[in-house]
């Protein structure tokens, strides 16, 4: 079975997440016009836009994604960095809740009317997409 072991949280611009699971790298990325740049990724990296979220652990709001980003560097290091992705909940048909081996869960709120407009993006290491949902029931994660 894959694990999805956390490496890296990041708070992209406008509030966004970024999460880095496995093995952190560099890979050369170019664009059409020949300019190019290196960029470090996990083996696996899972990206929410057009989202709010926060990091909980039990009743506790321990992170929310307008707060300051030194505090999530403080609040990943001590909670999240190095737990498993054990499970991803539907709640109300929208909203995520992704739960990690220590205890603490990261909730995804959608923050747009089309519910077919998905804002979750996940991909390898080389930056090809792949079903989230599919990943991780073939890896006995979900």
């Amino acid at each position: 079975m894959k694990e999805l072991i956390l490496s890296r949280l990041t708070r992209l611009y406008g509030g966004s997440l970024e999460m880095d699971f496995g093995d952190m790298g560099k890979t050369l990325y170019t664009n059409q016009r020949g300019k190019s740049w290196e960029v470090v990724r996990g083996e696996y990296s899972l990206a929410y836009y057009n989202c709010c979220w926060r990091i909980v652990k039990g009743d506790l709001i321990l992170y929310g994604c307008t707060e300051d980003e030194d505090c999530l560097e403080q609040i990943a290091g001590k909670y999240c960095l190095g737990a498993r992705l054990i499970s991803c909940e539907f709640i109300n048909g929208i909203t995520r809740r992704l739960r990690f081996s220590s205890g603490f869960s990261i909730d995804i709120f959608v923050c747009t009317v089309d519910t077919y407009d998905q804002p979750e993006y996940f991909t390898n290491f080389k930056g090809q997409e792949i079903n989230f949902y599919n990943f991780l029931t073939s890896t006995e994660v979900y």
